[in-house]
C-alpha cells in the first residue's frame, strides 16, 4: 500500500486460509478421509468466510482441474478457476486492486514472485517452513508448489530426430536454424537454471552465443509458443 492509499476491502482471513490450506495441499496431495494437508481450523474458517474461492492461474484447465476437483471433494469448498496468462492474469489483478475490487482468493503461476507486493497478504502457517528455501518468498507472500520443467521442442516436420542437438552447445552449431527459432521471453526461469548448471560465467556466455548465433524470435506465452512450433511457424522452440 502506497502512502495516503485508501485500504481496500478484501477477505484477509480466507485469503491467508485458502493460500495456506490450498499451498499445504498441492505441495502434498496424498488422498485420504482426513487428508493431512486440510487442518480442521483451516477448513472451518475457510467454510466461515463463504466455502467458496476463487483461483486465477496459468495451468492448463485439463491439469489443473483436476487437482482443484480432489480439493472440492475433500474440503467441501467450491473452486471457480480461472486461466489465463501470466500477463494477463498480473494485469486484472492490478485493475482489480486499483479498482478498490478483489475478486480472487488464490493466484497460482509460475512468476508469482513478480505479483505486485501490495496486492497479496502474507501467510507463515508452521507447516509451509517446511518448503525449500528457494520456493518461499522472504515477504512471506508467496510460496512454490509445484516445479517447471523447460525444455527444447521442435516441429518433426522441419526438425528430424536423429538431427537433434544432444547438449545446448550443440545448438550453435545449427547455424541453418537462424531466425527459425522462438523463445519465450519471459523465461527467467530457465535462464537462472542455466546459470545454475553452468555456472554464471559459462552459462552468461552460452546464452548469448545462443543469441548471437540463433537470433531467436522472442514470443510471449507457453502456449503461444507451442502452437506456433506445432502449426510450422518455427521449427524449434
Amino acid at each position: 500500500m502506497t502512502k495516503g492509499e485508501t485500504p481496500v476491502p478484501h477477505r484477509w482471513t480466507s485469503l491467508t486460509a485458502f493460500s495456506a490450506l490450498v499451498g499445504l495441499w498441492i505441495a502434498t496431495p496424498a488422498a485420504a478421509q482426513t487428508p493431512a494437508w486440510a487442518p480442521a481450523d483451516l477448513v472451518a474458517a475457510a467454510k466461515a468466510e463463504g466455502g467458496a474461492m476463487t483461483v486465477y492461474g496459468s495451468m492448463n484447465e485439463q491439469e489443473a482441474l483436476p487437482y482443484y476437483k480432489l480439493f472440492e471433494d475433500a474440503t467441501g469448498i467450491k473452486v471457480t478457476y480461472v486461466r489465463a496468462s501470466d500477463t494477463a492474469l498480473f494485469s486484472k489483478i492490478l485493475i482489480e486492486h486499483r479498482a478498490r475490487q478483489r475478486t480472487w482468493d488464490l493466484v497460482v503461476t509460475t512468476p508469482v514472485n513478480g505479483c505486485r507486493t501490495r496486492c497479496c497478504c502474507s501467510s507463515s502457517r508452521t507447516r509451509l517452513r517446511n518448503v525449500i528455501p528457494q520456493a518461499r518468498g522472504s515477504n512471506k507472500r508467496w510460496y512454490g508448489v509445484y516445479a517447471n520443467y523447460n525444455t527444447p521442442a521442435y516441429n518433426t516436420n522441419l526438425v528430424k530426430k536423429e538431427t537433434w542437438p544432444k547438449t545446448y552447445e550443440d545448438f550453435l552449431t545449427r547455424k541453418e536454424w537462424v531466425g527459425r527459432v522462438a523463445i519465450d521471453k519471459g523465461d527467467t526461469e530457465w535462464l537462472s537454471a542455466i546459470f545454475e548448471h553452468y555456472g554464471e560465467q559459462r552459462g552468461r556466455k552460452l546464452a548469448q552465443d545462443l543469441a548471437t548465433i540463433l537470433k531467436p524470435i522472442l514470443t510471449e506465452g507457453h502456449l503461444l509458443l507451442a502452437r506456433s512450433v506445432g502449426a510450422g511457424e518455427y521449427a524449434v522452440a
